[in-house]
């Protein structure tokens, strides 16, 4: 797993993790202890509860890590992690190349919400550019 002896910086990069923490706390705390992470996968779905996906989102955001939604590979079209997204106004989604029609779907859900909130725009991803 991680190691308080194994110690790198890559430039320009962020690393995310994914099935290593899903939104587990435990494994977020131990990924702060050894600053091993920029960010992580917010998967609602593994976790447990909304309540849990929350109390991870908020301690990404204590940190200054970026927490990107996704949803469940095969996910269904009423996906809550689009909510996720567009509610917590993250800079990233994970969705997956739109080769299906749940994957479509939550791409349309995403210009929708644009439509409907006057200023939506794109996420400036500047800030999360490592220099």
């Amino acid at each position: 797993m991680f190691s308080k002896e194994t110690s790198f910086t890559l430039k320009d990069t962020l690393i995310i993790a994914d099935d290593l923490t899903v939104t587990n706390p435990e494994k977020l705390r131990q990924a702060k202890e050894l600053n091993a992470i920029d960010g992580f996968i917010l998967k609602p779905n593994q976790i447990g509860t909304i309540t849990e996906a929350m109390d991870a989102y908020n301690f990404a955001k204590e940190q200054n890590w970026v927490a990107i939604p996704s949803g469940r590979s095969g996910g269904v079209i009423d996906d809550v992690v689009m909510d996720f997204s567009v509610g917590l106004g993250v800079p990233f989604q994970k969705n997956g190349c739109p080769r299906s029609g749940e994957r479509i779907e939550k791409l349309n859900f995403l210009m929708r919400a644009a439509d409907l909130h006057p200023g939506c725009t794109m996420t400036d991803i500047t800030p999360w550019i490592k220099k």
